[in-house]
């Protein structure tokens, strides 16, 4: 992006209203800028359509979509939208300006975030979403970097500039596309039908990664990652960190469903869940098949009832049963179960015969057999046949990932439920690395079924391309640095090995990235020694100057004087001056000898366009005249007072031949010092064709 669309904009005031006061963000077709509403006197932020995309059609199309989408929503944890203006010259959308930063700065800045704190987090993107999604809105892009977080814990969702809203013209496959891979929906990578339940896998993501530290898919390019986001299943987040409980782990990994229907029908329904999990941080819920139900979570009757609820219930229960007969019945059951086991246990192996095996077994063995024989019986399993589906799990560590290895796994009883890529040393490129089941792991081979095995394949060379994180503020290209870096190893890239190192740059806004080392699209080994080095700009080295003396100076010569200072030649004002002449400076914005920014301050002028007085715009010349009339007759008086004379207009050839004027009148010395040896009739004539000038010049002729 050109950098001087946005840098000169800077001081400035748009439409009479905004006063620009600095960058705040730069995005792929936009730039946010810190701004003075004059009007309302509060500060806002304006987001403005960069230059080389004002004449893009899909640009502009979705530059407006957001401003409509956003007008539309009331919300305490959505951005507000104050103004828009979309113009030929400038496109603009005004909004409040939120004093955070982004929830992936804070995230970059923390690590790993508590689950308490995580879940507060979720909570109100999940409430801003659910009113999204009443309005028909489905945003599409959430993701940390649209997740703006204030000091209060209070969080903002921002950039809806591919949102879906509801009788809006159909957005192209290119705008549908759009979105940070690393968060998209399945239905998004893959080019299906998108509705709200996309925004609930992406806020999966999202709460996957401020838990656990890190993406759920990492690979080599985005096209990988959005492979993996269609077929891969993510690492249980527990695996990752432990202290992640069981009922968030169970509601992370439901929002992240691949497919839509197993997941939670609404953002209100995973922030009912979320309400739930947060009173009952040990709760664990039980596991369901589809994504129906009002939490999307299948919990026992009365799982998310109030606790004084149930003690209420409770109590009116034990006061309103004066019967017995729930003792009775109790006693009674309690009587009958006894009953069947004592039948199970000694009754029913006595009368069962015994084999050849076992006829010198003891008869506690052979009551022992009859009770386990039983017990299969109750629970539905076939004593005789249990041992023999029982299947000791083959490795197909160290194999080729290919359609060979599929049949064989069908042929052997066994099929890929899901395959992960992973970087290893030990292994060629598509070759296995390990299994979940492991090898010598023991399953129960269900009749006409696969058993289930989930391969991590090796990706291959450890070199990754280092990316291309130019003008992108640098916590983005720590993420992004990690991100690419990270898919070429078999641990996480440590955030350690990132330094940064300032420097001014005279274009680059403050913490943007003006260069990496290794250069973007280097091939570069990646490895646990490897540095990277971030030069970011601490902005424009500023240096101070002191404001010329400018009053008193031609329009020329006063532009020479503030350019030599290095200052910056502001507005230009003209106005009428009695005291003044014509094309002089009157004032400055900046008073002489003033301490001033070199290459920042502006500074206007006011220039002198002379008086609409006649007499004072002659009296400024410097000669002494009283009037003239409209025949071009002009009469003079000297400083004594002495009788005026009145000299008649001539032709060239008249003026040759005039004679001196009268004694009574005064010299007037009209020409430079080098002149002043030529004759009384000269000075006059040249006095004369000096005024007539002046008399055109305000007369506009």
């Amino acid at each position: 992006m050109d950098t001087n669309s946005f840098d000169k904009l800077i001081n400035r005031i748009i439409d009479k209203r905004y006063k620009i006061e600095n960058v705040v963000g730069v995005g792929g077709m936009a730039y946010v800028l810190k701004a003075r509403d004059l009007v309302a006197e509060q500060d806002v932020a304006i987001k403005i359509l960069s230059d080389e995309f004002k004449d893009d059609e899909r640009a502009v199309k979705r530059f407006i979509n957001e401003s409509k989408t956003v007008s539309m929503l009331s919300h305490k944890n959505i951005v507000k939208i104050l103004d828009v203006v979309i113009s030929e010259e400038r496109k603009y959308i005004v909004m409040e300006f939120i004093d955070g930063i982004t929830l992936k700065d804070y995230m970059d800045r923390i690590g790993t975030l508590s689950w308490k704190e995580a879940v507060y987090y979720t909570k109100q993107v999940l409430d801003a979403l659910s009113h999204a999604h009443e309005k028909q809105v489905i945003h599409r892009d959430v993701k940390p970097q649209n997740i703006m977080l204030l000091p209060d814990g209070t969080v903002k969702v921002t950039d809806f500039g591919i949102a879906k809203i509801p009788n809006a013209e159909s957005i192209t496959m290119t705008d549908k596309a759009i979105g940070t891979v690393n968060y998209i929906s399945p239905e998004q990578a893959s080019g299906g039908k998108v509705d709200f339940r996309t925004d609930i896998y992406s806020t999966g993501v999202m709460l996957y990664e401020m838990v656990t530290g890190r993406l759920p898919f990492i690979a080599d390019s985005p096209v990988a990652v959005a492979m993996m986001q269609v077929s891969n299943e993510p690492l249980a987040p527990r695996e990752i960190n432990q202290q992640i409980p069981v009922g968030l782990e169970q509601i992370i990994l439901k929002a992240m469903r691949k497919d839509p229907d197993d997941r939670f029908v609404s953002a209100s329904a995973m922030l009912k869940a979320l309400d739930y999990f947060a009173h009952n941080p040990n709760v664990v819920f039980a596991n369901t098949p589809s994504g129906t139900g009002a939490s999307g979570a299948k919990i026992n009757k009365g799982d998310y009832e109030n606790e004084e609820k149930k003690k209420a219930r409770l109590k009116k229960y034990v006061r309103g049963s004066r019967s017995m007969f729930p003792i009775v019945s109790g006693v009674a059951a309690s009587f009958l179960a006894v009953a069947l086991i004592f039948l199970l246990v000694w009754v029913i192996p006595l009368f069962k015969g015994t084999s050849s095996t076992d006829e010198n077994a003891s008869t506690i063995d052979k009551l022992g057999n009859g009770f386990s024989m039983a017990v299969d019986k109750v629970l539905g399993v076939d004593g005789n046949n249990s041992e023999e589906r029982k299947v000791t799990v083959i490795s197909f560590t160290g194999r080729k990932y290919d359609g060979e290895l599929t049949e064989y796994m069908q042929s052997e009883g066994y099929a890929i439920s899901a395959v992960n890529y992973v970087r290893s040393t030990s292994y060629g490129s598509n070759v296995v690395v390990r299994q979940d089941p492991e090898e010598g792991a023991v399953r129960v081979k269900q009749e006409g079924k696969l058993i289930p095995v989930t391969l991590y394949v090796n990706m291959g060379s450890e070199e990754a391309r280092m990316p291309d994180c130019e003008l992108m503020h640098q916590s983005d290209a720590k993420k992004i640095i990690r991100t690419e870096l990270s898919a070429a190893m078999t641990s996480e890239f440590p955030l350690s090995s990132i330094k940064v190192v300032e420097e001014y740059h005279d274009s680059y806004p403050a913490e943007y990235v003006i260069r990496t080392e290794p250069a973007a699209d280097e091939l570069v080994k990646v490895s646990d020694d490897l540095e990277v080095t971030l030069y970011v700009s601490k902005g424009q080295k500023i240096s101070s100057t002191l404001v010329p003396t400018l009053e008193g100076l031609t329009l020329d010569e006063a532009r020479r004087a503030i350019i030599n200072s290095k200052l910056a030649l502001g507005k230009i004002y003209y106005e009428e001056s009695d005291t003044v002449g014509a094309g002089v400076v009157i004032k400055a914005s900046h008073s002489a000898g003033e301490l001033a920014a070199q290459g920042i301050t502006a500074v206007d002028l006011w220039v002198s366009i002379g008086s609409s007085d006649p007499d004072a715009v002659i009296r400024n010349t410097g000669i002494d005249i009283l009037s003239y009339d409209t025949q071009g007759s002009i009469s003079t008086r000297p400083q004594n007072n002495t009788p005026a004379t009145t000299t008649q207009p001539s032709s060239s050839s008249d003026k040759a031949q005039s004679g001196a004027p009268a004694a009574a009148q005064a010299p007037v010395q009209t020409t430079s010092p080098e002149s002043s040896g030529s004759s009384q009739s000269d000075s006059g004539n040249g006095q004369i064709d000096d005024i007539a000038g002046l008399i055109a010049m305000r007369d506009g002729n």
